[in-house]
């Protein structure tokens, strides 16, 4: 065990609570049973100085079988990632014939939309909307096309920050005081030796005081109201890809340009895409906004090699009104699918690509981010939506005032989807109720039909649990 770097006993424990094992990062086929794809500081992870079955017995009870996928490789050759690998793998190791290795992590490249709902897409069946470079991204990836977030940009942001949903991180509307003293990704990130870049929205105070080690200064291409670089995207791009050139660790990159977000001031090449088809003025900013930023996602796709992990979704939907630069009711700030629906892309080329039918949470994905560079998560709420089998959980979240009281805010609802049924709880007013799979566009509240009454009892009692 000569490739074992030595570690004292505690410092050990203190980072095992902070990472998992090991990350594996190629497809099970390519795994050869000569490794068993430790991290070398967990090789002894019960810290008797010798590594050998009770470690795999310790990681076993630390985190459960079947085994992470993400914790070790497919050992036994037998197609399946089991408790059976982990046996093998220690059996090899006390034959002396495992080699301990440090598998490389992926870099990892998060794309947060700004204003987009979840079926202004090609590649979801909108008719008019051109989408190409988003469309090929959703081709080459694991979709979760039932994934919610927050009405508004900043819970959403917090949330994908943080891995708590709303009411456990404070941030429930744009204004109110600073978020609270929670890890965050880029400081877990850290412990994995990533190096992290920050670049658009951002709400929680500059980007290095939440652990990113690289950040886009607010003043290097413009500003919004300190929360942020504006023109990121819709400029340049090439302070990002001078960050990935540069950087000898593996790298996590996290870019949330205003698009297609106001200003809807998109250039005329895309404008003209839209012309002539019969759309009010407003709908052809809009769309034309949509198409750029699918033209920026693409260029920024060219610049990443094919191994590197791309997570895409949407901070909160968006519905053009009549009215330029105005969402419609409903479609922003609401509790409604085209406000908190987004779909989640996830391209991992290890991973074929699927479509899933289970919901996720915003905050699904910083775990799902976190599993891939091998870090410890267990103290989130989220679960890791590569590893199988999903379990079916309920997406939920809420909708706050405009007045915010911090640090609980004002919710005027909460909501809670489960299988087929949603229900808004009305903090003043009536709920409401609908049933998703008969009623997508959620016009038939069914919030006193008999027949509902058992399916608002048992939303109500499952909102209770999670809240």
């Amino acid at each position: 065990m000569k490739n074992i770097r030595q570690t004292a006993p505690m410092e050990r424990k203190m980072r095992r609570t902070l990472a998992l094992i090991v990350l594996v990062t190629a497809p099970l086929s390519s795994h050869v049973s000569a490794q068993c794809g430790f991290v070398p500081d967990f090789c002894d992870y019960d810290t008797d100085g010798v590594v050998d079955a009770n470690d795999i017995n310790a990681i076993i009870g630390a985190y459960g079988t079947p085994v992470d996928p993400y914790t070790f490789g497919d050992v036994d050759g037998d197609g399946v990632l089991t408790v059976s690998d982990a046996q093998e793998c220690a059996e090899q190791c006390e034959s002396g014939d495992c080699d301990i290795v440090d598998s490389s992590k992926p870099n990892i490249l998060l794309i947060i939309a700004d204003d987009l709902s979840y079926d202004h897409y090609g590649f979801a069946g909108h008719s008019t909307i051109q989408t190409p470079s988003i469309d090929a991204l959703a081709a080459q990836s694991v979709r979760f096309p039932a994934t919610y977030v927050s009405s508004f940009c900043r819970p959403s942001l917090a949330t994908l920050l943080t891995g708590l949903p709303e009411h456990r991180h404070g941030v429930t509307y744009h204004a109110g005081g600073a978020l609270g003293d929670f890890p965050t990704l880029a400081e877990r990130l850290q412990t994995a030796g990533y190096s992290s870049y920050q670049a658009g929205k951002f709400f929680e105070g500059s980007p290095d005081s939440r652990g990113f080690t690289d950040f886009l200064p607010y003043g290097a291409i413009g500003s919004f109201f300190n929360i942020g670089n504006v023109l990121v995207g819709r400029t340049t791009l090439q302070p990002i890809y001078d960050f990935m050139a540069e950087t000898t660790s593996p790298w996590f990159v996290w870019f949330s340009p205003y698009m297609p977000h106001t200003p809807h001031n998109a250039p005329d090449e895309y404008r003209t895409l839209y012309e002539g088809l019969g759309l009010d003025a407003a709908t052809i900013e809009y769309f034309a906004m949509i198409s750029w930023f699918d033209s920026v996602v693409g260029e920024l796709l060219q610049e990443v090699s094919e191994d590197t992990v791309v997570i895409y979704l949407s901070d909160n939907g968006y519905v053009q009104s009549a009215v330029s630069e105005e969402p419609e009711p409903g479609s922003k700030n609401a509790s409604f699918e085209h406000a908190i629906r987004t779909w989640l892309l996830v391209r991992d080329r290890s991973t074929a690509a699927v479509e899933h039918t289970e919901l996720a949470n915003a905050w699904d994905v910083t775990t799902t981010v976190l599993s891939f560079a091998g870090v410890y998560h267990d103290d989130l709420p989220g679960q890791a939506l590569l590893a199988q089998p999903l379990s079916e959980l309920p997406a939920y979240g809420s909708r706050s005032s405009l007045v915010f009281q911090w640090p609980a805010g004002t919710f005027l609802e909460r909501w809670i989807h489960v299988g087929d049924w949603k229900l808004i709880d009305v903090e003043v007013g009536d709920d409401q109720l609908y049933n998703l799979a008969l009623d997508p566009t959620e016009l038939i509240n069914q919030i006193d039909a008999p027949e509902s009454a058992q399916q608002h009892l048992d939303l109500r009692n499952e909102l209770g649990a999670v809240w």
